[in-house]
C-alpha cells in the first residue's frame, strides 16, 4: 500500500487566505516561468527585494549564475526549466519562517503535479521543506545533511535533488565560495542525467508485513533452522536501550529472509530456546542496523552470542556517508526507496528521556508495535541487499 494520497495535496492557493505575506509586497504570487521541455524544475527559496521590484523570477545575480550554468551544460534555463518559489511572495522579514512554507506549499505542489517534472531540484533549506515538510518531520538537521541526495517520490512522480541555493556561496553579489560552487554544478549534472531514469516501480510502497502468535510462532522458528535461508534480518523492539538495566525486556522479535516480507512476534519464554538455535547458527548469515543494539540484547537476555554476523546497515551508511542523521534506518529507508518515516506513531512509546529509564513500550497497541517491527527487518534486509550492491 501508499503511504501518500492524493487528496492530502491543497488546492492551490488555499494558503494565501491566511497568509499575510502577500500584503507586504509590491508583486505578490510570483508565477513560475519556462516550457520544461526537459522536465527539469527548479525550486528556488523566495523572491528578492529587487525580483519584487520587477515582478519576475528572471533578475539578480543567483538567477543569472543558474541559467549561465545551465548555458554550460546544454540546458535553456526558460525552453527546458521550470522555474518558481517555495515562498512565492516577498517579505518585509528576510526571514522565510516554516509557517510561510507551509502556507505556500499548496503553490508548490499544484503546479508540480500540473506539469508533472522529471526532476525537482530543490535550491536551499525553505525549498526542501516545502517538498518534504508533510513527510519527513523530525530530525531533519540542517540543510547540508539532505545537499546532494537523490530521493523519489511516488507521489510527486519524480526525483527530489536538494542541491545548494546560489545564496549560500555568493556573497555581497561578489565573492564566490569556489568549492560549494564546483559541488553546486556537480549536483546539477548529475541530477540532469537521474533525469532520464524513472524513478523505482516501488517507490512509497510499504513492504507485507506478517504477525505470529502461540504455535505459529514455534513453526515459523523451526522453519528457519530447517530450511536455513542464506540471510536472515532480524530487530527487537525493547523497553529501553540498555539490556543491563533493572526491568530490561524484549517485548517483540522480527525476521526478514526477503525484501517482499517482515514477519514479527511476541517475545517470551517459550520461543527462546528456538531463537537461540536461530541466532547461533552460523550457516544463517545475519543483518541488522546498528547490530550491536542486537548482539547485546541477545548476548544478556538470551545467554548466547550471535553467530554469522554479514552486514550492519547503519555501518554501511557511515562509510557511504558520514553526515549526521544520515544513517539512520528510517532516514536510510526514506532516501533510498521514498516511504515517509514510519516510526512516527511509535516514537512516543519507545523514546525515552534516558539511558537509565524504561520507555513506554507497554501502552502500544500490541498489533501496530508488531507491524511497525516487521518492517524495520524487511526494510534493513531490502536496504541490506542494495548497498551489498554498491559496496561489492
Amino acid at each position: 500500500m501508499s503511504l501518500f494520497d492524493d487528496g492530502q495535496i491543497d488546492v492551490g492557493g488555499a494558503g494565501c487566505y491566511m497568509c499575510r505575506r502577500w500584503r507586504q509586497c509590491k508583486n505578490p504570487k510570483i508565477k513560475p516561468i519556462g516550457n520544461m521541455k526537459k522536465g527539469l524544475l527548479f525550486l528556488l527559496e523566495a523572491p528578492s527585494q529587487g525580483q519584487d521590484a520587477k515582478g519576475r523570477i528572471d533578475t539578480g545575480t543567483a538567477y543569472d549564475l543558474l541559467k549561465k550554468t545551465l548555458a554550460e551544460l546544454d540546458i535553456d534555463i526558460l525552453e527546458d526549466c521550470r522555474i518558481m518559489f517555495s515562498v512565492c511572495c516577498y517579505g518585509r522579514s528576510k526571514e522565510i519562517t516554516e509557517n510561510y512554507i507551509d502556507l505556500c506549499r499548496s503553490n508548490v505542489w499544484t503546479e508540480i503535479k500540473k506539469v508533472q517534472p522529471k526532476a525537482v531540484f530543490v535550491l536551499g533549506k525553505s525549498a526542501l521543506l516545502s517538498i518534504i515538510g508533510r513527510t519527513w518531520k523530525r530530525d531533519r538537521g540542517e540543510f547540508s545533511s539532505w545537499e546532494g541526495l537523490s530521493i523519489p517520490d511516488k507521489n510527486l512522480n519524480t526525483w527530489i535533488l536538494p542541491i545548494y541555493s546560489p545564496r549560500d556561496f555568493l556573497k555581497d553579489d561578489q565573492y564566490k565560495d569556489i568549492s560549494k560552487e564546483a559541488e553546486w554544478v556537480r549536483q546539477i549534472r548529475k541530477g540532469i542525467l537521474l533525469s532520464k531514469k524513472k524513478i523505482p516501480a516501488d517507490t512509497g510502497l510499504l513492504p507485507n508485513t506478517e504477525i505470529l502468535h502461540g504455535p505459529n510462532r514455534l513453526s515459523y522458528l523451526k522453519s528457519l533452522l530447517s530450511n536455513k535461508p542464506k540471510y536472515l534480518a532480524f530487530d527487537y523492539e525493547t523497553n529501553c536501550l540498555k539490556p543491563q538495566l533493572k526491568g530490561a525486556k524484549i517485548y517483540t522479535v522480527s525476521f526478514a529472509t526477503n525484501s517482499e516480507t517482515g514477519v514479527a512476534m511476541p517475545f517470551d519464554d517459550e520461543i527462546i530456546p528456538l531463537v537461540r538455535k536461530v541466532f547461533t547458527d552460523r550457516s544463517i548469515k545475519k543483518i541488522a542496523s546498528n547490530m550491536k543494539f542486537e548482539d547485546a540484547w541477545t548476548n544478556v537476555i538470551l545467554g548466547v552470542p550471535v553467530r554469522g554476523w554479514w552486514h550492519d546497515t547503519m555501518l554501511c551508511a557511515h562509510i557511504e556517508d558520514n553526515r549526521s542523521l544520515y544513517s539512520g534506518l528510517k532516514k536510510q529507508v526514506f532516501i533510498h526507496f521514498g516511504v515517509p518515516d514510519y516510526s512516527e506513531a511509535a516514537d512516543r512509546y519507545l523514546h525515552s528521556d534516558s539511558l537509565k529509564k524504561l520507555n513506554k513500550i507497554h501502552e502500544m497497541n500490541e498489533t501496530d508495535l508488531l507491524q511497525y517491527n516487521a518492517l524495520d527487518s524487511v526494510f534493513e534486509y531490502k536496504l541490506a541487499m542494495k548497498q551489498r550492491k554498491v559496496f561489492t
